[in-house]
């Protein structure tokens, strides 16, 4: 539950809905109820977020940097997530197939395959 809420607030952050004080006042604001939720996932994604932060304001990295790398941290959770829900679908539905026809000198011919899922 937490981790799909900290995905929104870093969605609401790249597109610039949200400033960078504003998604730190969040996390901070939340921070004890990640923690007391036991969600793991959701507690690395805050403290790896709140990291990112901590080195802004100690000018390890600038303010580019931070919007890069959290650009790249919500990529990676929507990507998980993606990727989740597919094997999910798989375990559900089945194996997914793909049809495919060409035309070969007139005829029409159809390929079908099962495609693998990592």
């Amino acid at each position: 539950m937490f981790r799909h809420k900290i995905i929104e607030e870093l969605r609401y952050y790249v597109k610039g809905r949200a400033n960078a004080e504003a998604l730190e006042q969040w996390l901070l604001a939340h921070y004890q109820l990640i923690l007391d939720s036991g969600e793991r996932d959701a507690i690395n994604l805050c403290n790896e977020i709140n990291a990112l932060f901590i080195e802004l304001g100690e000018d390890v990295i600038s303010r580019e940097e931070l919007d890069l790398t959290i650009r790249m941290i919500l990529l990676r959770e929507e990507l998980t997530i993606s990727i989740t829900v597919g094997h999910m679908l798989v375990e559900t539905l089945g194996q997914p197939t793909v049809n495919k026809s060409f035309k070969i000198a007139g005829q029409v011919t159809t390929e079908h395959r099962k495609l693998q899922v990592a």
